[in-house]
């Protein structure tokens, strides 16, 4: 008669050797074992803070009369003396249609960091101590992110304006609204396997801004005015939840919220060239409360969900620049200018910006 051996811890070992390979082919799948939580990087980043900030920027620009019209009419007007109307001359206001562009980009010139921005509207002068304007502010931004990611983001939306200058004081006070929708294409770069990937989604996003600002002006002399000035600007930026739909590793994300409140303080130096031609340069210093942006969740298909903090952001940087002006004819003037933003690493601003602009005096 043929006997069996059997061994009492058979059974277990059995089962400890099952989990064994399942766990190994677990880990062999590229799928699941490239994508933990922890793997998803955010498609934004810093970015998702930075929406709407440069059609801001342009917008504080038209309110404060650079890069659209002619720079502060001259010296003395601008400190606060006399305008030179006569005695019973009637100042009847005017209107200006206005058009400013930009090209921007990074320090290095290596394409990760271009955009192209634009902006086209009127300035209506009341002939006292005000002045009205608004317009439509396009802007496209292409960014490089890790592992051969990318951004895709262009925004087309309303800002308007309006500035309190009380004669002979130098003063001017302005505030400035702006709403923006945003289409974005993001392409999320990652690593599986040791291999560089990227999975690609679509979504839109919603921007409204709010900015204020103050500033003096003083004749140094004739021809030479200097004016400190101060900002501060709020935005609050809305991000439609998406999925990606191409890719290795597609995950989905949620919408999301987030706030910016930036200061920005500086001085600005005018000298009048010759009748006609005007020159500026600036030198300012920029600071955001937040230090990192809304948080990330959603989850990889098919797979796990993931809450990760937001993107660190800078909260201090400068920037500085040099323009001029020239009265083109009668009607029509022309600015250009050239900026430059130092000690900001999270692409919140281009490194590199020239602008251009237009002012036609209608009447």
């Amino acid at each position: 008669m043929r006997t069996t051996t059997r061994f009492p811890g058979f059974p277990v070992l059995s089962s400890c050797l099952c989990a064994l390979a399942c766990a190994a082919i677990l880990l062999a799948t590229p799928a699941l074992a490239d994508a933990p939580p922890v793997s998803v990087d955010d498609p934004m980043g810093s970015s998702v803070s930075s929406l709407g900030l440069t059609s801001m920027g342009w917008l504080g620009g038209v309110s404060s009369g650079q890069g659209t019209h002619f720079s502060p009419t001259s010296v003395a007007e601008a400190s606060g003396a006399e305008t030179g109307l006569a005695a019973g001359d009637e100042n009847t206001g005017r209107l200006d249609a206005w058009f400013i562009g930009s090209l921007a980009g990074n320090i290095e010139f290596d394409g990760k960091d271009s955009g192209l921005n634009g902006g086209i509207g009127l300035t209506w002068d009341t002939g006292d101590e005000w002045r009205f304007g608004g317009g439509l502010f396009a802007n496209s931004r292409d960014l490089e992110t890790n592992y051969t990611g990318s951004q895709q983001i262009d925004a087309f939306g309303p800002g308007v304006f309006a500035v309190y200058s009380p004669a002979g004081t130098g003063f001017e006070f302005s505030v400035n609204a702006l709403w923006q929708t945003v289409d974005l294409r993001l392409e999320r770069g990652y690593l599986q396997t040791g291999v560089e990937r990227t999975s690609t989604g679509t979504t839109d996003a919603e921007v409204f801004g709010l900015s204020g600002r103050v500033q003096w002006t003083t004749a140094v002399t004739d021809d030479v005015s200097l004016t400190p000035f101060a900002e501060y600007l709020w935005q609050s930026v809305h991000m439609d939840g998406y999925s990606e739909s191409e890719g290795p590793t597609l995950a989905s994300f949620d919408s999301r919220d987030d706030q910016s409140n930036l200061t920005r303080l500086g001085l600005q130096a005018d000298w009048n060239l010759f009748d006609g031609a005007d020159t500026w340069a600036w030198l300012a210093w920029n600071h955001r409360f937040e230090d990192e942006s809304s948080s990330l969740t959603g989850s990889t298909t098919g797979i796990a969900s993931f809450h990760r903090k937001g993107s660190p952001l800078d909260q201090n940087w400068g920037d500085m620049g040099v323009g001029a002006s020239w009265q083109l004819t009668e009607r029509l003037s022309a600015t250009t200018s050239l900026g430059y933003a130092f000690g900001c690493s999270d692409y919140t601003v281009p490194d590199l910006t020239a602008t251009v602009g237009l002012n036609w005096r209608i009447w």
